[in-house]
This record gives structure tokens, C-alpha cells and sequence, in this order.
């Protein structure tokens, strides 16, 4: 499989339709470029999928659909040769944002085929699932706290036939609820937090700069802290991100590091959009850990 592109999709995601195939199928022959379509079936698929292909060596593995399939595909990537392309199709796209990945499919392509390979950092997070311990890796954000709770309790269904909308709904719903506060330790200091996003890109939930100093190319994350236990003070910051007012809270804080550390137990976690599991957890820098296809 040396020159085979293997394109891994999710067909449950929320733009994807056949003409998308369609379009890089008669791309890929125009330019007698060999490639091979791996559907995935069910959650984790994806990693099954990529672990199967690494001894074959393809040329690229490429990951289309959302945020969340992206993170999927690349689990089994990071520390391998074999470089992760990107055709976004899901709702948000923040990681395709953050490259200048267009949306276009062909022209994704033509990224791909270009193999502009750089490397990027990510994060590693170590967390509570089912009263196991695990580790997962991060290519965007990891949030503990609300977000991760509104990705918990999002329907998939909602989700596919109202894109963001659905995030929308549950948003609201979630302030019937008020938040538990827990600790953040971070350059040997100790916050109590009600929201924490750690943040490896600039964007957040589409087009939102959350973290403005954020980068895969950095050696640190950009730490976002609300550092209050009030409910309002958690609404009054999603409004403020709307308009993008959130840097002027008193109560929030804009901090960098390579490393954070949580030890409030079941507090919910996300990462890249999905909900892994609960706290206490541990987040590091990876350095130079995952090739990807970039524009030139």
C-alpha cells in the first residue's frame, strides 16, 4: 500500500453525503492516484481501522469527517511516520480552521496529494472512565468542567440533523444545573475553577478565539480558567465568547503551560468535542508527535 491514500470516514457525520466519494473518487483517478475507503461502524472503529493499516505502510491516512473522527484516526498515528491527512465534514471543523484546511473536498485533496508533512505537538490526557484509569491523546482542546458535560448528554441524533444547533439546546439545558467547582494546579499554583479549557488551537466551537496565543506549534498549551463559582459568571462568559469579549472577565484567566494537573474526582472531561470520562486527570505536552499534511 506505499502510494495508497486509505481514507477513513465517518459516514454518520453531519455533512457527509455519497457525493463527497463521488467527487474524490473522480479526483483521485483524473491524477492516477490509487486509494481505498474505510467506512467506520461504531465508535473506536477508527482506531481498529488504523492499527490494522500501519503495517501496510499506505502513503497517507486520511481522516473525513469532524473533529471527533480526526481525533480517532490519529490515536494510533502519533509517533509513526505515516502522515494523518484531513477532509473535514463535521460540524465544527475547528482543526481543518486552525490549518486553513478548506471545506471543499477536491480541494482538501489537493492538500493531501501536495504532502506538505509537518510536524505538530498535541496533548496527552490521563482520566477516569468507568473507574478505570486510561489515557487519550489531543489535538485541539481538552475542557473539564460544563463543555465537557453539554458533549456528554448531546443526543447523536440531534446532533446530525442540527449541526451546532444541538450543542445550542443542551447549552441551556445545562444551567438547570450548577456546576461543581474543582482545583487546577498549573506553573505551581492552585486555581478553583468552574470551567477550564486547555488549549492546543486558537479556535473553539467553530470560529470562536478562545485561547488567541494557542498553537500545535507551540511548546505550551494556552490554559483558559474561569475561576468563579457563580452560574452567571459561567453564561456571562459563553456570551462574551460570542462576541468575543471573554479576555476582559476579572474572573477569568489566560495562563501557559505544559502541564495541568486536576484531583476533583468526576468532574466531565472532553476532548476535541467528545466526552472521554471524569476527572482526577493529568494533561501533558507531547512534542513533535503526529505528521500531518498541512497547506504549503
Amino acid at each position: 500500500m506505499n502510494n495508497t491514500y486509505a481514507i477513513i470516514y465517518n459516514p454518520t457525520s453531519h455533512r457527509f453525503n455519497q457525493k463527497i466519494l463521488d467527487q474524490i473518487k473522480v479526483y483521485m483517478d483524473l491524477h492516477s492516484k490509487t486509494f481505498e475507503l474505510f467506512p467506520t461502524e461504531y465508535e473506536g472503529h477508527a482506531q481498529e481501522i488504523v492499527l490494522d493499516l500501519i503495517p501496510k505502510s499506505p502513503k497517507t491516512i486520511v481522516a473525513m469527517g469532524g473533529d471527533g473522527t480526526i481525533n480517532e484516526v490519529s490515536q494510533n498515528l502519533v509517533g509513526q511516520n505515516i502522515p494523518l491527512g484531513i477532509i473535514p465534514s463535521g460540524t465544527a471543523n475547528v482543526l481543518a480552521l486552525e490549518f486553513g484546511i478548506p471545506s471543499d473536498p477536491v480541494h482538501a485533496m489537493e492538500i493531501i496529494l501536495s504532502q506538505n508533512i509537518q510536524s505538530i505537538n498535541i496533548g496527552e490526557i490521563t482520566y477516569q472512565h468507568n473507574e478505570e484509569s486510561k489515557s487519550r491523546y489531543f489535538l485541539l482542546m481538552a475542557g473539564i468542567g460544563t463543555d465537557a458535560h453539554i458533549c456528554k448528554n448531546i443526543n447523536t441524533s440531534v446532533k446530525k440533523f442540527l449541526g451546532k444547533g444541538a450543542y445550542g439546546i443542551e447549552t441551556l439545558k445545562s444551567f438547570a444545573k450548577k456546576s461543581s467547582c474543582f482545583d487546577l494546579h498549573l506553573n505551581k499554583k492552585t486555581f478553583l475553577s468552574q470551567q477550564t479549557i486547555v488549549s492546543n488551537s486558537r479556535f473553539y466551537g467553530g470560529q470562536y478565539i478562545v485561547t488567541p496565543d494557542a498553537s500545535p506549534f507551540n511548546k505550551d498549551f494556552q490554559i483558559c480558567t474561569l475561576n468563579s463559582d457563580s452560574s452567571f459568571d459561567l453564561l456571562n462568559l459563553l456570551l462574551r465568547i460570542g462576541i468575543q469579549k471573554h479576555q476582559k472577565m476579572k474572573q477569568l484567566e489566560l495562563v501557559s503551560s505544559s502541564e495541568v494537573k486536576i484531583h476533583t474526582e468526576n468532574i466531565s472531561i472532553q476532548v476535541d468535542g467528545d466526552y472521554i470520562g471524569t476527572s482526577p486527570c493529568n494533561i501533558s505536552r507531547k512534542l513533535s508527535a503526529l505528521n500531518v499534511v498541512l497547506p504549503t
